[in-house]
């Protein structure tokens, strides 16, 4: 198969001419500026000039070859084309995969579940693609309870169903692990962390940090996907804008990301509460800035019981359903749902599609009651 080389058409390309243009002048004005900074020994003002200077080189807003796209690029691409990443979920996977190279959204009102689906699809995606790295950015937890909720969530055991969180902790304090579930939890999770396979990361950084960081990360390639929970918590570092707009700016820029870095983000967003026995909707999401407009798949999450709660309704259930709708999706189903069942001491998150599950679940919880 032949590729296009501009070279030898005589058709010099505008990627070349940009490149050598933004390094000339670049460099020069790196070298001159720089030098002077160096030697007043304004390293803080270098630092920043430096990053500045050189924000936009990996952009590829910055350096574009115009030419028609044609049927050898549609052939190569094709054939280099990744699937989109499973959620292990089967119900869930015979509808949708989360695309490559886009963002998908996971939206819900607060404490319906979105954290949750969220952190049991970044644990299913790092157990399924054992060579890929996956990266969680919180903006409300840290990593020290993220990383308790994922080891939860792992040994699945409960000990409490009413307050199994601050049990677990404090069995991990006392440093005496026992059970054998726990410490195989640990040492695997001990293993997804020295491989680097699994990032708990709470630092929160704005939009051109957390740029400057995938843009390092990513170089290797090994990076499967990036989970941010939850778009309304991130900033620009300076904004002029109202939060919708800012919002609106913050979401095309992730979507520059994951098409720039070639991976897929999944981020959470929290929608307004809604009437008492309101579901999901897509209108929801565009009180929350426009920001469906850049998704390619959008999750509605949608948890019954809590509805339940906000009407005075005390919930004591440890399995409650809960709703995943497929609010928008460019590449396949729409307005299906799936309800999925939420082990709630234990964080878990399973498809109870299969009958088969649902009877093997019931017998461990009747046995562990």
């Amino acid at each position: 198969m032949s590729t296009f080389d501009p070279f030898k058409t005589g058709q010099i390309d505008l990627q070349y001419n940009q490149a050598r243009e933004l390094l000339e002048n670049g460099l020069q004005e790196l070298l001159e500026h720089g030098s002077n900074l160096l030697k007043q020994q304004k390293y803080e003002e270098l630092k920043t000039f430096i990053t500045e200077r050189t924000r936009g080189l990996n952009r590829d807003k910055d350096i574009r070859e115009l030419r028609p796209y044609s049927l050898v690029d549609l052939e190569v691409e094709i054939s280099q084309d990744t699937e989109g990443l499973k959620t292990s979920w089967p119900a869930v996977d015979k509808l949708i995969r989360i695309p490559q190279e886009a963002l998908t959204i996971v939206a819900g009102q607060p404490s319906h579940g979105k954290t949750s689906v969220m952190l049991n699809m970044f644990i299913n995606c790092v157990k399924q693609y054992p060579q890929k790295q996956f990266l969680f950015y919180s903006y409300e937890e840290n990593s020290k309870h993220l990383a308790s909720k994922v080891l939860i969530n792992m040994s699945e055991c409960c000990f409490d169903e009413t307050n199994n969180f601050t049990h677990f902790e404090n069995i991990m304090k006392g440093n005496k692990i026992d059970n054998p579930k726990i410490e195989k939890a640990v040492k695997e999770l001990e293993s997804m962390t020295s491989t680097r396979r699994l990032w708990l990361l709470d630092h929160g950084p704005d939009l051109d940090d957390l740029h400057n960081e995938l843009s390092y990360l990513t170089k290797d390639g090994k990076v499967g996907g990036v989970f941010i929970d939850y778009v309304q918590k991130m900033k620009l570092k300076e904004c002029s804008f109202d939060r919708q707009r800012e919002l609106q700016v913050i979401s095309n820029e992730l979507l520059r990301m994951a098409k720039t870095f070639k991976i897929p983000i999944i981020m959470g967003a929290q929608l307004e509460k809604g009437k008492a026995d309101e579901v999901v909707r897509l209108d929801q999401l565009r009180e929350a800035g426009d920001i469906e407009q850049d998704a390619n798949l959008i999750l509605g999450v949608y948890n019954k019981s809590m509805i339940k709660a906000r009407q005075g309704v005390k919930v004591n259930d440890r399995l409650v359903d809960m709703t995943l709708s497929i609010l928008k999706n460019r590449n396949g189903a729409v307005n299906e749902d799936v309800v999925l069942r939420f082990d709630r001491p234990v964080l878990k998150i399973r498809d109870f599609s299969n009958r088969n599950v649902m009877g093997g679940m019931t017998q461990r919880i009747q046995r562990l009651s």
